[in-house]
């Protein structure tokens, strides 16, 4: 498949996205790996040993070990907002995915990703309850290039007062599409994709799919098939569909050494929107063009991408 350089608009996100396939081929144009994070032999601070004597925020008991857990979620120690500042009034945890050290995110099971989405789930119903809180992001920094500090897996949750201007952007556009036509933009995609050129894979409940307008190579949406404006609204079975879905992400982009990061957002209390989980390879540097234009340059094509996906995925 021969894809030639094109400007691509994603009319939900409002931005502009330059698939260009050549420059991949520049001087040192390839793809950026980094080298994994070890955990070392002792407990870094995520390990139960240290993280016990910290008051846990939520926690999903071992059903084999009743002195142990499965997930914990703590107050995070370096917090980004917090309930006690004025300026920046909010919460910031962190979720300690397991106990164990030496699990990779992609050596997971279905049942184990399936449970951090519970947990996410639990915590975004709770933090929404505030009322001075307006809107909540859940990430995952996976390597280095991503932003990772510790290789013990884990998640963080940010819930804060001021609604930043990307997903209050977001959200008038999705209401517009929606007055415009009847129909949910996110709904829309879904049957567009859903047998398209740009599908990664596909479960009962859920789909991953190549936007359009990828931003970065490899990029990844997995979205629920029935309109959920919230992770707090899904089902068990559709948490299972997605983790099986980020799963098969999650083990081609180990293959291929990059780095990514998760996010899945909301405004509390916006219905019309519809839950979408992105994942962003880290394989390609922002430079001086994309940080004048706000346009950004991407060298693999979606539809190239999702072919190696389902490739890969069967």
């Amino acid at each position: 498949m021969e894809v030639k350089n094109e400007i691509r608009r994603d009319s939900i996100e409002g931005r502009f996205v330059i698939i260009a396939p050549g420059r991949g081929a520049r001087p040192h144009g390839g793809l950026a790996v980094s080298k994994p994070l070890e955990h070392g032999r002792g407990a870094c601070r995520l390990c139960p040993e240290l993280i016990d004597k910290e008051k846990s925020v939520l926690e999903i008991p071992d059903p084999r070990d009743k002195t142990a857990w499965q997930t914990k979620v703590v107050v995070n120690a370096f917090p980004i907002v917090d309930r006690g500042y004025p300026g920046a009034y909010g919460s910031h945890e962190l979720v300690i995915e397991t106990p164990r050290r030496d699990r990779a995110f992609h050596e997971f099971g279905p049942e184990e990703v399936s449970r951090v989405f519970g947990v996410y789930a639990a915590r975004i119903a709770a933090l929404g309850r505030d009322r001075l809180l307006k809107y909540a992001t859940v990430f995952r920094n996976e390597g280095r290039m991503a932003g990772a500090s510790l290789a013990h897996p884990h998640s963080q949750i940010v819930a804060g007062a001021l609604p930043p201007p990307d997903l209050i952007g977001r959200n008038s556009r999705i209401k517009a599409a929606f007055r415009k036509t009847g129909v949910c933009p996110y709904c829309a995609l879904l049957e567009r994709e859903a047998k398209g050129e740009r599908l990664v894979g596909a479960a009962k409940s859920a789909i991953a799919l190549a936007p359009h307008a990828s931003l970065f190579p490899y990029e990844v949406w997995l979205l629920p098939k029935a309109h959920r404006h919230s992770l707090a609204g899904t089902t068990a079975r559709e948490r299972k569909d997605l983790a099986e879905l980020l799963l098969s992400v999650a083990k081609f982009l180990a293959g291929k050494n990059l780095d990514w990061n998760l996010v899945v957002d909301e405004l509390f209390g916006a219905r019309e929107t519809h839950l979408a989980i992105r994942i962003f390879p880290r394989g390609t540097v922002w430079a001086a063009v994309e940080l004048a234009t706000g346009m950004i340059t991407n060298p693999v094509s979606p539809e190239l991408a999702a072919i190696e996906y389902r490739n890969k995925i069967r």
